[in-house]
C-alpha cells in the first residue's frame, strides 16, 4: 500500500511540475505607438545666381567667384552695366527648430548660343555644416560658385538651372 501511495504522490508531483512549466512558457504585454507629424518642408528661390557681364579673355581664362554671402571676386576689372552680380538666395520653411540637410550640386552648366556651354564650379551654400530652421520655422541662405570663361567663349547670354534640396534630418 505504501508503494501505491508513493507512486500516486510521485505522479501528482510530476503533473504539477508539468503544469507549472507550461504556465511560465509564455507572457504578453501591451505596447504603445505614437507619432509626431512635422509641418511640410518647403523651399523657394527668391533670388537667382547672377554673374552679370564678363568679357571673354584674349588668352587664358577669366574667373568670377560669387560667395554665398554675395561677395564678388575679383572686386574690380569686370565690365559694368547689365544685371547686378548676386548670389542665389533660398528660403526653407517648415517645423520650428528642426535640423535639416541641404544639398546643392557641385557644378552648374550654363547653356549659351550655338550649343556653347560654360560651367559654374565650386557651388556652395552658407547655411553651415548643421543647418536648422529657426524658432519661427525659417532658414534663408545663399548659394554661390565660380564661373570660368575660356578664351574665345561664344558671345551671348547663358542660362542654366540647378536643384537645391532641403530635407528633415
Amino acid at each position: 500500500m505504501l508503494r501505491k501511495i508513493l507512486l500516486v504522490g510521485a505522479g501528482l508531483v510530476a503533473l504539477t511540475a508539468a503544469t507549472s512549466a507550461n504556465a511560465q512558457s509564455s507572457a504578453s504585454v501591451n505596447g504603445t505607438a505614437s507619432v509626431q507629424i512635422l509641418k511640410p518642408i518647403a523651399i523657394t528661390a527668391p533670388q537667382a545666381l547672377v554673374f552679370g557681364r564678363v568679357a571673354s579673355p584674349n588668352s587664358g581664362t577669366s574667373t568670377v567667384t560669387i560667395a554665398p554671402a554675395g561677395t564678388v571676386s575679383p572686386a574690380s576689372g569686370l565690365p559694368s552695366g547689365g544685371p547686378s552680380r548676386t548670389a542665389a538666395q533660398f528660403t526653407v520653411t517648415g517645423e520650428e527648430s528642426q535640423a535639416i540637410t541641404l544639398t546643392v550640386p557641385a557644378s552648374i552648366t550654363l547653356n549659351g548660343p550655338s550649343s556653347a556651354t560654360l560651367t559654374v564650379s565650386s557651388v556652395n551654400h552658407n547655411a553651415g555644416g548643421s543647418p536648422a530652421l529657426d524658432s519661427s520655422g525659417n532658414l534663408t541662405f545663399g548659394v554661390g560658385g565660380t564661373l570660368t570663361v575660356p578664351t574665345a567663349a561664344t558671345a551671348g547670354a547663358y542660362t542654366g538651372s540647378f536643384s537645391v534640396t532641403a530635407a528633415y534630418n
